[in-house]
């Protein structure tokens, strides 16, 4: 059954499996100590995509450090208006006046599974910035999502209410 003009939040509700192939997307964002270091994850998005999950790790196994983060959907990852205005990609998590929305601690790296977000990319990218919080150690940073595009189609006899029966 074709679903491509049901409203976002019906093709939502239909179970996981109905997404089909999820793929990772990432970049290694290389080392920064104390500046505002910006990346851009060069992968295209899917008109509509869903995280599934996020991996960050922002670590200095001599000496340890925090990293202050923020992910956003933008054109490209640059200090200027543009980018500090886009739309966050977490955005429940922090408000419009604070400027990251994570957090790291000491070696820092967080895995957030079940995540579930759905996006519309309007042609932009995955971009983030992020500050080294001890300004002296050098630290490796790397980030990764787990994506799939929303479905366009699904057996008739999941919308029929059969999916959940055996």
């Amino acid at each position: 059954m074709d679903i491509s003009k049901w409203p976002i939040n019906r093709i939502m509700a239909l179970p996981d499996w109905c997404f089909g192939r999820r793929w990772w997307i990432g970049e290694y964002v290389g080392t920064a100590a104390g500046a505002l270091t910006y990346f851009t994850i060069q992968d295209r998005l899917p008109d509509w995509f869903v995280v599934w999950q996020i991996f960050m790790d922002g670590t200095d196994r001599a000496e340890g450090t925090g990293i202050d983060l923020t992910i956003r959907l933008a054109d490209r990852a640059a200090d200027n208006d543009s980018f500090w205005k886009a739309n966050r990609l977490f955005q429940q998590i922090a408000g419009e006046q604070m400027t990251y929305e994570w957090f790291l601690d000491l070696n820092g790296y967080f895995y957030l599974n079940n995540l579930r977000t759905v996006h519309e990319s309007k042609n932009n990218r995955i971009c983030g910035a992020f500050k080294i919080r001890n300004e002296t150690a050098t630290c490796e940073n790397q980030i990764a999502l787990l994506i799939s595009s929303i479905p366009r189609e699904v057996p008739d006899w999941v919308v029929s209410g059969l999916a959940g029966v055996r």
